[in-house]
């Protein structure tokens, strides 16, 4: 699954593409998840359309050690927003904000923060 970049070098507008399209400043996924620091788990979610099974990234593991008890979903035209405040390795206070396209990237998400260590 190709990681959708808003890096505004494709088309100088804030607009979602695939990393590594022509104009990205990413070439690929892999300098993409570089640059962005991921440490990522992977959930499958099956595609009820073709009955195949795809892989969705999570990354909120990768920013929080801890999460707090209440997250917040915001949905937007281009896709949505899930903000999750928590303590990162250091035990800093922290709130990761992270952009998906789509529900089965969110559905993801929200299964990896319920199933992580909660923050006191």
């Amino acid at each position: 699954m190709a990681e959708r970049c808003n890096c505004d070098a494709s088309c100088g507008e804030n607009r979602y593409h695939d990393a590594g399209d022509p104009g990205c400043r990413f070439a690929d996924d892999d300098e993409y998840n570089a640059y962005w620091d991921r440490e990522r788990k992977r959930y499958a979610m099956p595609n009820k359309a073709t009955k195949e099974t795809k892989t969705v990234t999570t990354k909120v593991s990768g920013k929080l050690t801890k999460v707090n008890e209440s997250f917040s979903i915001n949905m937007y035209d281009n896709g949505f927003m899930i903000e999750v405040s928590g303590r990162d390795k250091k035990d800093d206070y922290k709130t990761s904000k992270i952009m998906v396209s789509t529900v089965d990237e969110l559905i993801g998400i929200i299964r990896e923060v319920t199933d992580m260590e909660r923050a006191d």
